[in-house]
């Protein structure tokens, strides 16, 4: 079966990670698989089969690829079309509208619509609404990340219930005990062990709570906690975070690393994973930290952290921008050596990477 997979480019955010695992994962199990970038640039090319034909659109931005993919619909004629994220998903859906295709566009959405647009400004949400609206509806399948985010498109959008299946973010965890034993990786720092070490993998966004964390270490801070905070990720926020660090008098005890091709070095070695999102799809970074045993704390946002951590169960949970409330779990975490929970055995009942790729082989490939 042709099956081509839509992505905006290779760099390394956890929709663009996950969707590459499934082109290399179905490649091998003999499809015909065509990646389909709007821009060719970022580390995750590096991690492509060779087996699997690279198609850059050359666009730069996802919605100037409209044109080519109506293109590529007309000449290459798939079988099945799989896109991620918003803009993507709608092009991918327009695209095959207008070029007449017969092919099976399956999307799969990687965030929580209802909140997402939430935030946005008045005309650009007014755009975007209307398109997601009236194009989602019409792709075959709608693959939600988590039951909160299927409910919430069932609420949000008229779309059959039926297209939408729910398929958790795989998470290999053999792979990820590998990267996290490898040693002296240059630029990474190695954790204090004299310190309790908090580190959160994250861009830099607002939507990412940052400001959030630094409050509460500032908080953490004037009780007398040793502690050393590593923010793992890059982003335009990144001037400002550092000023806001500055305010705080945070700068002894705080670090902003960048991207780190490979993280996890960083999170085996820390004490606590810090998650203070405003909303979220379902966080590849999350998933990590649990598969490596790390005691969490995170926001209860709008997505499926929540449901990951089993409303607590797993983890401490924290209201949206309550800086106050994240540095009292902070403390409690540090004062509490009874506090860890294995966290592990959850991520390989719910997310083992095999049987999740088999589910995504059977939503893209099975059709009566």
């Amino acid at each position: 079966m042709k099956i081509a997979i839509f992505i905006p480019n290779f760099l390394q955010g956890g929709a663009e990670t996950v969707m590459v695992n499934i082109a290399n994962y179905m490649a091998d199990m003999g499809h015909q698989i065509d990646l389909i970038v709007a821009e060719n640039r970022g580390p995750l090319k590096d991690i492509v089969s060779e087996k699997i034909n690279i198609n850059n659109l050359n666009c730069g931005r996802v919605i100037f690829s409209l044109p080519k993919l109506v293109f590529y619909f007309l000449n290459k004629k798939p079988d099945v079309f799989f896109s991620t994220l918003k803009e993507n998903n709608v092009v991918a859906i327009l695209a095959s509208i207008i070029s007449l295709s017969k092919a099976k566009v399956v999307i799969r959405e990687a965030n929580t619509l209802s909140e997402e647009f939430s935030r946005e400004s008045k005309l650009l949400q007014k755009i975007k609404l209307f398109l997601v609206k009236f194009l989602y509806p019409r792709a075959d399948r709608v693959v939600a990340l988590s039951f909160h985010m299927k409910n919430d498109i069932d609420n949000f959008l008229a779309i059959d219930s039926k297209k939408i299946k729910v398929i958790y973010n795989p998470v290999n965890i053999e792979r990820l005990d590998e990267l996290s034993k490898v040693d002296c990786i240059k630029g990474n720092p190695i954790l204090n062990p004299a310190v309790k070490n908090i580190v959160s993998v994250a861009r830099l966004y607002k939507s990412k709570g940052y400001d959030t964390i630094l409050h509460a270490l500032s908080l953490l801070k004037k009780k007398g906690h040793q502690f050393h905070f590593y923010a793992v990720g890059d982003g335009p926020e990144n001037e400002d975070l550092v000023r806001l660090t500055d305010e705080l008098q945070l700068s002894d005890c705080v670090s902003f690393l960048g991207f780190k091709k490979n993280p996890f070095s960083i999170l085996s070695n820390a004490d606590c994973f810090v998650l203070a999102s405003h909303y979220e799809g379902m966080p590849n970074s999350l998933l990590q930290a649990m598969a490596l045993n790390i005691p969490i704390i995170c926001s209860d946002s709008p997505g499926a952290s929540s449901e990951v951590l089993e409303r607590g169960k797993f983890g401490y949970l924290f209201p949206v921008n309550d800086y106050e409330c994240l540095s009292k779990l902070l403390d409690k975490l540090f004062s509490n050596d009874k506090a860890k929970v294995d966290t592990r055995t959850i991520i390989i009942k719910n997310h083992n990477a095999d049987r999740i790729m088999q589910e995504y082989t059977t939503t893209l490939t099975s059709w009566d």
